[in-house]
């Protein structure tokens, strides 16, 4: 998922109004839209391949409306000791932003969230008034920079069945417990803190009883073993499905009349349950139309995908959702701007679409714009901007082979790499590697798979924004990469 420095305003609109400014940018709602002045950074350090870009996301308060835009980079790679320019100007003319002179008067109050997008291989930098903005990702504070290391054992967890990680935090199930670690802006660890944690802390009330964990952007659920499931942290957007609660949750709430089910996915701020019967529930956010609903409206209780049955399993992603069906074909929803959908097209789809030439499909995984499914002969394919694996950097709006790999047992795609666990026990992974989540803190970027270094035994394999986790032989859980969202 994305890392972002956000700058959250919460106003109700009546006439033109100046917003209160920021270290890092100035902002207007006025008729014309929304104005945004130049946001100039510069960047004191840096790891390779780094980047960043401007990114607008919008939510009314009575969900008529939310949207996200995103911007091109301003340069890539950066430079350190360099300073950049995010543009400024006038970005009224986005045809969803329009809703809001549609409401002017009416006293409805929306979000706003100009979003300077900083890579988390940004180490520090300069706002444009000069003061110094130090930054992590999701953590208030400087942490100083970690070389990145090998992959190395999380303590405290042994005899565990079950890793997801998402964002910046990892869950695990341990003798039927839910553990969390990492991040905590939004509770999403779930032990009624928003304190991060750097070793695994239980979930309030999840010390039995749970059979999976799904890790979230900034919120996280477990499935009980009764079939009922729980969620906690970030709610904004009804991630959590019970809509009696807040805009967040340090502890787990039971999501609204769910039942029967048998597995659980959460995306960046929605999440999907796949039901004994063969069909699935989502909720939460939905303005790309990734609850698969046949609206662009979100729900904060859990809503039937349109038209979808005989699910084997269910995964949910940044803006689009997809799901195993009958003979291992795969159906997506959402968004499909950079081919996410894997249908060969850009539309994007309210309800489910087929993806291309794939068949006999055991597992996948979502993150991004990138979708990626093992095959059952041990092959997998991806499909979206990457990284997709095949040796280059192309995007494809059509799966692609991930080159060399014909053993995998599953697969996981994070925001700027995937992995993949085989059949031997080893893990391989590609993608970028400025922090070492390729698993070999020595190599270069990848563009085709390459071995992490010292993980055997692994049964399963999950990756989050830069960084990833495998779960091995004893069901201890070995993780690598960035220091600031595994918390190891």
């Amino acid at each position: 998922m994305e890392v972002s420095a956000a700058i959250l305003l919460m106003v109700g609109v009546s006439s033109c109004t100046t917003l209160p400014g920021s270290a890092a940018s100035t902002q207007s709602v006025c008729a014309g839209g929304v104005s945004i002045g130049a946001v100039a950074v510069t960047i004191e350090s840096v790891q390779p391949g780094a980047s960043i870009h401007m990114q607008i996301d919008w939510h009314f308060a009575d969900n008529s409306d939310a949207g996200t835009r995103v911007y091109p980079n301003v340069a890539s790679p950066l430079v350190a000791g360099q300073t950049y320019s995010l543009p400024g100007g006038d970005y009224g003319g986005l045809v969803d932003l329009g809703r809001c002179l549609d409401v002017v008067g009416t006293g409805v109050t929306y979000r706003l969230t100009v979003v300077p997008v900083i890579d988390p291989r940004i180490l520090l930098l300069y706002a444009a008034n000069g003061g110094r903005v130090p930054f992590s990702p999701f953590i208030l504070g400087h942490l100083p920079y970690v070389p990145p290391k090998p992959p190395v054992v999380v303590p405290g967890i042994t005899g565990a069945s079950q890793i997801d990680a998402n964002g910046s935090h990892t869950c695990a199930v341990q003798a039927g417990a839910a553990k969390c670690w990492g991040t905590n802006g939004e509770g999403e660890l779930g032990n009624g803190s928003t304190t991060s944690s750097t070793s695994p802390v239980t979930v309030s009330g999840l010390g039995a009883g749970v059979a999976s964990v799904a890790s979230g952007d900034s919120h996280s659920c477990a499935l009980l073993t009764d079939g009922t499931v729980r969620c906690w942290g970030w709610n904004y957007y009804g991630d959590l499905g019970n809509p009696t609660v807040g805009t967040s949750s340090p502890v787990p709430v039971e999501v609204t009349g769910l039942s029967g089910v048998t597995q659980i996915s959460a995306g960046l701020d929605d999440t999907c349950a796949l039901l004994s019967n063969g069909t699935a529930d989502c909720w939460g956010r939905n303005d790309s139309g990734q609850l698969g609903i046949g609206t662009g409206i979100d729900a904060h209780a859990p809503v039937p995908v349109v038209g979808l049955t005989g699910v084997s399993r269910i995964q949910a992603g940044f803006d689009h959702t997809c799901a195993i069906v009958e003979a291992g074909a795969i159906k997506c929803w959402g968004e499909d701007s950079r081919g996410e959908l894997g249908d060969g097209g850009s539309a994007g789809a309210l309800t489910p679409v087929d993806v291309i030439g794939v068949t006999r499909a055991t597992t996948l995984s979502l993150n991004g714009p990138d979708s990626c499914a093992v095959i059952v002969d041990g092959s997998a394919s991806c499909w979206g901007t990457g990284p997709l694996g095949n040796g280059t950097t192309n995007f494809s709006g059509t799966p692609l082979p991930v080159a060399g790999l014909t053993t995998a047992t599953g697969i996981s795609i994070g925001l700027t790499s995937a992995c993949a666990s085989r059949t031997d026990g080893t893990v391989v992974c590609w993608g970028q590697n400025g922090s070492g989540q390729l698993g070999d803190p020595n190599a270069p970027n990848s563009m085709t798979p390459i071995p992490a270094v010292g993980v055997a035994g692994a049964s399963q394999i999950t990756v989050g924004v830069a960084h990833a986790c495998a779960l091995v032989t004893g069901g201890s859980v070995m993780c690598w990469g960035s220091d600031y969202d595994t918390y190891y």
